[in-house]
């Protein structure tokens, strides 16, 4: 039983597009496989817009063809209440060691659009202004905390070619030797 939800894990962990840290109950430590104490609880975080987020996934050991419950931080939007969705949540099979990782990426994927949609009603103009700039750039995230007071998160990539900089020092150093 455990086998099956640390391939899970595993599978999850070597996703490379979205940093996921794995932990367990009341540990903010990575563990590779579920604490003994409390092997059915995952806690998986993913910084959003340098903001921590964390998930709680409680699986059911005795029959892991069942997928997780999962706890959401009031972060979360109450729209995500239909199992229907989360495609993988309805078609979930253990055997598939890539349904973890699926039901993350699309928590997260269901999770920024939903920031997205509360970012772009906000009533400031000059915070509109900028969203609608920025909202078709499919890597920028954005992130509204509402309490205690409304904080807007913006999170713009930058993208640097080293490689400028680095021809540009070497004929400086040759120039001055």
């Amino acid at each position: 039983k455990m086998e099956g939800l640390q391939d899970l894990i595993q599978t999850a962990r070597g996703y490379d597009s979205i940093q996921f840290t794995f932990g367990h109950k009341g540990s903010s430590a990575p563990v590779t496989i579920p604490h003994k104490e409390t092997p059915d609880r995952i806690v998986v975080s993913v910084e959003f817009c340098q903001v921590r987020v964390q998930w709680l996934f409680l699986f059911d050991l005795n029959d892991l063809s069942y997928p997780p419950d999962i706890i959401l931080p009031d972060l979360w939007p109450e729209y995500i209440t239909d199992i229907s969705q989360l495609q993988v949540l309805t078609t979930w099979s253990i055997t598939n060691v890539h349904c973890f990782l699926r039901l993350l990426i699309d928590l997260y994927e269901k999770f920024s659009e939903y920031q997205k949609a509360l970012f772009a009603n906000v009533a400031d103009e000059r915070i509109k202004f900028e969203f609608a700039t920025l909202q078709h750039d499919t890597r920028v995230r954005f992130l509204v905390l509402e309490e205690p007071v409304p904080e807007y998160h913006c999170m713009i990539p930058i993208e640097v070619d080293f490689n400028i900089y680095n021809s540009k020092s070497h004929s400086l150093d040759s120039a001055l030797h």
